[in-house]
């Protein structure tokens, strides 16, 4: 018999959400992660990431350690790197994101940054996922460039060995023949995605384009294809970035990028979590959020049917005050680990069950 893969929807039917701080990432939860490729001094990261932020990103990104084609390229600043993005998720009040390389760096990057991030070159990195399999932060994978679907699930099912669902997988683009892009968005494999694996899957346009003007496009058919984030490439000033300049968006294209995905959120029915929102966007959060509870609650008594079926073949009475007092026990638990008021989730319970029980008379008469 074969083995059921964590990252599969034979293991888990319904979407994985991730929270990191006031942020969540998976299902109707959009990411908008932003910042510099490289932390290149305190100045410049925090300067980047509170411009960001205001604008609508609710991650900041920013690598400690860079992997680079050429060894004369900057690396990065080390953990002089990582002290600063700590010291900027204190004071922002906002997650972060910085990319590990080597199993050594695992346990100190893990108290530095809230998201660790596997870069493409390392995805089958075996020693690299087995270590960051042992800690509870989320993980973005990112998919190799010339990874297979089966490959990048499989890497991120190494990450998941030890019981932490929290991974998030990262399209951004894979090698072809084509020479003008960078590399090449493979945003078809977004759908398949999500019918392979309740993991949520962003997309990086700035490593896949290679081209700030290619940004905006990329990050509107990201949107439209069900892409539960973006990750992007952001610096105060791109024409002296330490690296990845011709690719990161000045501040100023940044707020406009975000003025022109905004409707598409709306439309595809998105929730940005941990940003300021205006009047209007919190009215249309809320609205989606009604409309959601609707549709549930029209499902949970779509099964009153098959609920009386079950009852009468196998002589159960409708009421069934245990089961019930079981019910709204379990429910008044879950209400304090959300911190909702479990009076609240009691009298709307009272109400369905009510419900229900009078859906059940009328069926069977």
């Amino acid at each position: 018999m074969s083995k059921i893969m964590r990252y599969s929807r034979d293991y888990k039917k319904k979407d994985t959400i991730i929270t990191v701080k006031n942020v969540k990432i998976g299902g109707k939860f959009f990411a908008i992660a932003a910042g510099p490729c490289a932390v290149e001094n305190r100045d410049q990261y925090f300067e980047t990431a509170i411009a960001v932020k205001k604008s609508g990103a609710n991650l900041i990104r920013g690598s400690a350690y860079k992997p680079r084609t050429s060894p004369y390229s900057f690396q990065g600043l080390g953990q002089e790197a990582l002290t600063i993005i700590r010291d900027l998720g204190e004071e922002l009040k906002i997650p972060t994101i910085t990319e590990v390389m080597d199993p050594r760096d695992v346990k100190t990057t893990s108290q530095h940054a809230d998201i660790l991030q596997v870069g493409a070159r390392n995805m089958q990195n075996f020693e690299l996922l087995k270590e960051l399999a042992k800690i509870n932060n989320p993980i973005i994978l990112k998919r190799g460039m010339s990874a297979t679907i089966e490959e990048w699930l499989n890497s991120a099912e190494y990450l998941m060995t030890e019981g932490n669902e929290n991974i998030i997988l990262c399209e951004r683009g894979i090698r072809t023949f084509e020479t003008i892009t960078r590399n090449t968005l493979d945003l078809s494999i977004i759908p398949l995605i999500k019918m392979r694996t309740h993991l949520p899957i962003i997309v990086d346009p700035s490593h896949a384009t290679g081209n700030r003007e290619l940004i905006t496009p990329a990050c509107k058919a990201a949107i439209a294809s069900n892409s539960d984030g973006l990750i992007i490439e952001v610096h105060q000033n791109p024409e002296v970035a330490m690296s990845d300049g011709p690719q990161s968006l000045d501040i100023a294209q940044f707020s406009e990028l975000i003025n022109q995905i905004k409707p598409i959120l709306e439309v595809e029915r998105k929730i940005i979590t941990g940003t300021t929102l205006n009047l209007s966007e919190i009215r249309h959060q809320i609205s989606c959020v009604d409309e959601d509870i609707i549709d549930l609650l029209a499902t949970r008594m779509s099964l009153v049917p098959s609920l009386i079926e079950f009852k009468r073949e196998n002589q159960i009475p409708i009421y069934q005050p245990e089961r019930e007092k079981e019910i709204l026990t379990k429910y008044a638990n879950l209400a304090q680990k959300y911190t909702l008021n479990p009076a609240l989730v009691q009298k709307i319970f009272d109400l369905i069950i009510t419900e229900m029980r009078e859906l059940q008379k009328k069926e069977r008469v």
